[in-house]
């Protein structure tokens, strides 16, 4: 082939790309029907994918086709990717017609007529009743491997004489179609690296990367983002080495891009291993695989002489300096597109919204147990709408919380929701008994809005002093029931505590300038609570010996919501809430560590009613409500406050 884009212009070569010599060599085997390039970016996998490819039609009378992942995309990859190599290759060259052509109907469906075969560019929504004995499938991880099996199985009527599909990707999730096509083949090759000093082989891994840390860099200093990019990456860059994990030895990029050249790195067949904490890892077989019909291939970009190691070192810090939303995204896209190694953020297993189905009490929605001790509300804010849960607590060993009612109340413009909120306010609570209880606290989240007049953060502060007023005016005690603002933060509040508290001025609507109060808190800490909180709930409801404290129920009602067909969509979205979240890592001097904070599961999910949830637990906290009716936070120090959530966590 003659590569007419790129980089590098000209004929391909195997001595720039030593890794596909292998490659080039299993796709001769008769026997191998499938291939999976488990490849990083700018490997050359697209290339070497379409070379093999095109080698067989040149070779055959049969049909071939090449599937991207979407209809949309097919113009740009014909035009980009597919004429500049097709128009390479000399045996095809000439055959081509000038002009492709639609098929009908099918505006996203192209054919290259040949005087031998054709070749179709296509989308997975047109693979109905095309059958090719060549077959190459790009980007296969936004692709689900139904629609690759299903074109791979009409090709077995080439079975008697040999087909051949080329799965290509890099690995972008867990579950994606290039991670299952990699585990599943027979035999499994990883490129790897060897140690000039003692030959060790190793596929390199962000453990492998060493530089000056961050850590070292600062000192005592305190360092801001812009700092770390602009004067410790060129100094990173400078140090930074690959580190044989034999003997120690340093492999700096000079003596990298020489042994990539020289070819020295090797093809080692592994085997797929889980260890205890549910990672696969890869070792090298004892056994070589001697007859496989389908193989898998991985390379990551450190393997690529054209890629730099400071390359890696600046991705790193630009993910670390990110806000915690895109932190999680450059990781994920740093460690799938260049290391080809699956970043996996979660900690734990995955909440699911079945298990939130199993920890209901027996109470209707709006039911108060007889022995609840405080009830708490909490409001997250939203630009057109509030949405609100009112929580009872219970005394005990620990914090037992029962979720009573919750709502999604819009503005439309004129204030609804504040009137809304004001009713629920003034609302008495009515034990089984026939007790009736007044609100114990009510937190409004205001973060994530600038304090600027006219602004939905102001309408909320304006309400709690209002509010507030109006308790008084009813000769209602602070001690009893009070409105304040809530702020989470990603950090953990002054002196390691777990909220602090502060005082917040705003302008009433009559101009008079007043303080509200503001409880700052550690979103980490007070996430960890509920979550341990679930977990000892899910564990209790699954018939695990766990004592009733630091528990947290959901009232009947509110679960059986759930399998209303008529409200599914609004009544699901409470459970869903729920579990929207999980405990992320973050990577620290190349390797993957524990990060305090919690993130969304995917983009797009909402976590709006565990904020809620997450309010109504620092309440309890502040005031201590699930210890004693008679302490409240103004008698307890912040040390004693962290003593009672360490309670908590040594309950796990």
């Amino acid at each position: 082939m003659f590569l007419t884009s790129g980089a590098i212009q000209g004929f391909f070569s195997v001595k720039t790309a030593p890794h596909t010599k292998f490659v080039l060599e299993l796709a001769d085997n008769e026997n191998i029907s499938i291939i999976s390039l488990m490849w990083s970016s700018q490997t050359k996998k697209t290339t070497t994918a379409m070379g093999i490819i095109f080698k067989n039609m040149v070779e055959s009378y049969d049909n071939a086709f090449i599937m991207f992942p979407t209809a949309k995309a097919l113009p740009k990859m014909i035009k980009h990717k597919v004429e500049p190599i097709l128009k390479g290759c000399l045996p095809l060259k000439d055959l081509v017609e000038k002009n492709r052509e639609d098929e009908g109907k099918r505006k996203n469906t192209f054919h290259y007529e040949t005087s031998k075969n054709i070749l179709s560019i296509l989308s997975p929504v047109d693979t109905k009743s095309i059958t090719a004995r060549w077959m190459m499938f790009d980007e296969i991880a936004e692709m689900h491997i139904s629609v690759i099996s299903e074109a791979e199985e009409r090709a077995k009527t080439y079975k008697d004489i040999g087909y051949k599909s080329i799965r290509v990707s890099t690995q972008v999730d867990e579950d994606d179609a290039i991670n299952y096509s990699f585990n599943a083949s027979e035999a499994k090759f990883m490129y790897m690296m060897k140690c000039p000093k003692c030959n060790h082989l190793f596929y390199p891994a962000p453990h492998h990367l060493k530089t000056i840390s961050i850590d070292e860099y600062r000192g005592e200093r305190e360092v801001d983002k812009f700092e770390l990019l602009s004067k410790y990456v060129p100094i990173a860059s400078k140090k930074a080495h690959l580190e044989c994990e034999e003997c120690s030895y340093k492999i700096y990029d000079a003596e990298r891009i020489k042994i990539i050249d020289n070819d020295e790195c090797e093809w080692v067949e592994v085997n797929v291993v889980q260890n205890k904490d549910g990672r696969l890892i890869f070792e090298e077989t004892k056994e070589k695989t001697p007859y496989f019909e389908s193989v898998g291939l991985a390379v990551n970009t450190m393997c690529m002489s054209d890629v730099p190691i400071k390359e890696f070192i600046r991705k790193e810090v630009e993910a670390l300096v990110a806000s915690p939303d895109d932190r999680e995204y450059l990781y994920r896209k740093y460690y799938a597109g260049d290391w080809n190694i699956l970043y996996k953020s979660q900690t734990g297993e995955y909440h699911k919204a079945k298990d939130i189905l199993k920890i209901s009490n027996s109470l209707k929605r709006g039911e108060v147990r007889d022995d609840t001790n405080a009830i708490h509300i909490q409001v997250d804010l939203q630009e057109n709408r509030l949405y609100i849960v009112v929580a009872g607590v219970r005394f005990g060993n620990g914090m037992v919380m029962d979720i009573i009612d919750y709502a999604e109340v819009y503005n439309e413009g004129i204030g609804l929701d504040w009137d809304y909120l004001e009713e629920l306010l003034d609302k008495r609570w009515t034990k089984q008994s026939g007790e009736e209880m007044i609100f114990r606290s009510c937190g409004v989240d205001i973060r994530g809005f600038a304090f600027r007049e006219e602004t939905r953060s102001y309408d909320a502060m304006r309400f709690i002093a209002k509010y507030q007023e109006k308790l008084s005016s009813y000769g209602v005690l602070e001690t009893d029931s009070i409105i304040y603002a809530t702020i989470g933060l990603d950090k953990t509040p002054s002196a390691g505590t777990s909220y602090v508290e502060k005082k917040q001025k705003v302008t009433k609507e009559d101009g008079e300038r007043v303080e509200i109060k503001a409880i700052h808190f550690s979103n980490f800490k007070i996430k960890s609570t509920y979550f341990n909180m679930l977990n000892r709930a899910i564990k209790k409801s699954n018939g695990e010996d766990i004592q009733e404290s630091s528990l947290i129920y959901i009232n009947n009602d509110i679960v059986d919501e759930v399998n209303n067909t008529e409200n599914i969509n609004s009544r699901s979205l409470f459970i869903n809430h729920m579990v929207s979240e999980h405990l992320a890592r973050e990577v620290k001097d190349g390797k993957v560590a524990r990060q305090d904070i919690y993130v969304k599961k995917y983009s797009g999910v909402r976590n709006d009613y565990l904020d809620c949830i997450v309010g109504c637990i620092l309440q309890s906290l502040y005031h201590v409500t699930y210890r004693t009716q008679k302490k409240d936070k103004l008698e307890l120090s912040d040390k004693e406050i962290d003593d009672i959530l360490s309670d908590i966590y040594d309950k796990i």
